[in-house]
């Protein structure tokens, strides 16, 4: 390509995730690396099948420049969001990361990695963690006295039965 066709060549590493399989995704093997995470990989796979529904006519059997290059490609988006009953939002967010990752379905598997700022702090205004088993500071006004009256702060926390309204 030359830069008179105001297209340039950039390189790119593609993310991990686009490379794994679907036995990969529904057992979580994930990267082998044996680390725990926080998130579930068939939870992602679901997100991959729903967001490729949406598409799943307006690419079926058809090359990234038949797609790129179809002149009738709003009109269909339109018609198909109608069809579904959702955003046309929705329709072209998927559409925009299929293409982006080539064609390859895994490209409308959630990048979670690059969502928030990168390489930045965050810092909780509230407590992190378990809550404490003082009263105080888990409870508030009536469910306080709710406490048997033997619990002390440090001891396991012991509830009485009493009739609310609502509960």
């Amino acid at each position: 390509m030359s830069a008179g066709d105001g297209l340039q060549l950039l390189d790119f590493t593609s993310p991990a995730h686009w490379l794994w399989t679907d036995r990969q995704l529904r057992e979580e093997v994930g990267d082998g690396s044996g680390k725990r995470r926080r998130y579930k990989l068939a939870n992602w796979l679901r997100r991959e099948e729903r967001a490729y529904e949406l598409i799943r006519p307006l690419v079926e059997g058809r090359t990234l420049e038949q797609i790129v290059f179809d002149g009738a490609l709003p009109r269909l988006l339109r018609e198909r969001a109608e069809q579904l009953d959702c955003s046309q939002v929705a329709v072209r967010r998927a559409l925009n990361a299929y293409l982006f990752g080539l064609c390859n379905r895994r490209a409308l598997l959630p990048w979670y990695g690059r969502c928030g700022g990168p390489g930045r702090q965050r810092y909780c205004k509230a407590a992190t963690g378990r809550p404490t088993s003082r009263p105080s500071a888990c409870l508030a006004g009536s469910a306080q006295r709710a406490l048997s009256s033997g619990s002390a702060p440090g001891s396991p926390v012991h509830w009485t039965a009493t009739a609310s309204d609502g509960a």
